[in-house]
């Protein structure tokens, strides 16, 4: 091989080579490989959780039973320190609906897999329900367990 067929070689090697490049870099959108596309969504919407414990615990018997439930809760909210205000003008009223609610509760309401949801909910729309009563606006978004015993 002469030195001619060499540069020869080596130049038509560097064509080759510079082809395939071209290729690569997308002289065929076929073989590119493919791109991720951006979704555009719109911007979610959080808001800040405060929370507020019943300084007390509540006792109450169980409907037809010797047993007691004994519990402490926690109110949380979205809205500003006006409804913790609100909850603390008014707590000796909010007690008493949760009294309420806990002394309608039956043996056979334990045994429900649910049983501590439920409870809470019920607890927490009485409780909207007087807070809209005395102060035209509940505020109460989910009510808390911090303690809970049945005996």
């Amino acid at each position: 091989m002469t030195k001619k067929d060499t540069i020869a070689a080596e130049e038509a090697l560097k064509n080759l080579e510079s082809g395939a490049a071209n290729n690569k870099a997308g002289a065929n959108p076929a073989d590119a490989a493919p791109q991720k596309v951006a979704k555009e969504s719109p911007e979610l919407k959080r808001f800040e959780n405060s929370y507020m414990e019943l300084e007390k615990p509540l006792v109450s018997n169980l409907t037809n039973t010797r047993k007691v439930i004994q519990l402490n809760l926690a109110i949380m909210t979205h809205y500003d320190e006006r409804v913790f205000k609100n909850a603390k003008k008014h707590e000796f009223a909010l007690r008493s609906v949760a009294l309420d609610v806990m002394r309608q509760m039956t043996e056979a309401d334990l045994a429900k897999p649910e049983f501590r949801k439920d409870l809470a909910a019920k607890i927490r729309e009485e409780m909207n329900a007087v807070l809209q009563k005395y102060e035209d606006f509940g505020g109460i978004e989910e009510v808390y367990f911090t303690s809970f015993v049945v005996q």
